[in-house]
């Protein structure tokens, strides 16, 4: 109970919560930690990497690189999906709209 609190869990709510929902509150708070952990080193190289530049490049193209990917057209998501399963050898079921 002590570390689903920690994670942000309230006491009440975590008598409710399932063992599988515990170890997801768990694993996610863990997952959390360590992107929280990969973003502050990033941080730390980029700062030293800065500091040894005698010029520093463009802010708005290294803010660029920290945007996500642009949202995909339904099409373009269509065409990498049929693509993955196609990798996998997955079964796709082609439904025509008006069906149910």
């Amino acid at each position: 109970m002590v570390a689903c609190s920690a994670s942000g869990v309230h006491p009440d709510c975590f008598w409710d919560l399932t063992y599988r929902e515990v170890f997801a509150v768990l694993k996610g708070r863990g997952e959390n930690a360590v992107r929280q952990r990969q973003l502050h080193m990033w941080a730390a190289w980029h700062e030293a990497a800065f500091e040894r530049q005698k010029r520093l490049p463009d802010l708005n193209a290294i803010l660029r690189k920290l945007e996500p990917a642009r949202v995909m057209s339904p099409r373009e998501l269509r065409a990498a999906v049929l693509s993955m399963a196609a990798a996998l050898d997955a079964k796709v079921i082609r439904r025509k709209k008006n069906e149910g």
